[in-house]
């Protein structure tokens, strides 16, 4: 678990080098966060292992009347992501 903040974007590496899998989390309610999520599978398929397992996964889906995120883009993420996602 690393945090989104880009404060802390330059400890991110120590904790999911070398890794097999990880979660992208990105707000359905902050397009910003989706188009972040592009950015952090890049940063892991460079960082992580060469054959690593990136889910991706929306969040506050309690919160669908303010979505931002469109649902069907989310739903396809190949079009706008690497397709390592899984």
């Amino acid at each position: 678990d690393t945090a989104g903040q880009e404060r802390y974007h330059s400890l991110a590496p120590m904790y999911y080098r070398g890794a097999q899998a990880a979660i992208v989390v990105y707000d359905i309610t902050n397009t910003d966060t989706f188009v972040r999520a592009k950015n952090w599978v890049k940063e892991l398929q460079r960082q992580a292992s060469p054959n690593i397992v990136i889910a991706l996964a929306g969040n506050k889906a309690d919160l669908a009347t303010k979505r931002a995120v469109d649902f069907q883009v989310s739903r396809n993420p190949e079009k706008l992501l690497p397709k390592q996602i899984r």
